[in-house]
């Protein structure tokens, strides 16, 4: 029970300001090649996901599923490198702005252009009737695997 094969980590440096998170991102990578534990690391955030991913997962919106999957390198160099070193790569930065370019794809295509429309709110108004396109969620996941834990 206290040496679990898999750590669950949803969105755990969202709070915290540039420097810590990037001195945390360091230590999750630390602390994976230590105790070859598989993390499973959800984030919104594009380029913590391609730094911390082995296998990163863009999901798309309504409904909810893996639009398309990554195998990374980044990780794995992140061990030895800075993983500011990382963020300059030029492969680094395609395959970031092909995610987002993905991801704003997505939204526009659910939004559409021009679709939101505020109005005056009322007593007993549902979110619908603020965004009649609904809320929109489009988030990433990333995990490290390590001992052949397959998912």
């Amino acid at each position: 029970v206290n040496d679990p094969s898999v750590i669950l980590m949803d969105e755990p440096l969202g709070a915290l300001d540039a420097l810590t998170r990037e001195k945390m991102q360091s230590l999750i990578l630390t602390l994976w090649k230590e105790t070859g534990k598989t993390i499973l690391f959800i984030t919104h955030s594009v380029e913590e996901a391609l730094l911390l991913g082995e296998r990163l997962f863009v999901m798309a919106p309504r409904p909810g599923r893996i639009y398309k999957e990554y195998h990374l390198p980044f990780a794995e160099r992140g061990l030895s490198e800075s993983l500011r070193d990382i963020k300059q790569d030029v492969v680094f930065t395609e395959v970031r702005e092909e995610i987002l370019t993905m991801i704003w794809d997505m939204e526009e295509e659910i939004m559409g252009r021009g679709c939101l429309v505020f109005r005056q709110p009322r007593i007993g108004s549902r979110f619908n009737d603020f965004f009649p396109c609904g809320p929109v969620y489009v988030g990433s996941i990333c995990w490290l695997e390590r001992h052949g834990t397959n998912f």
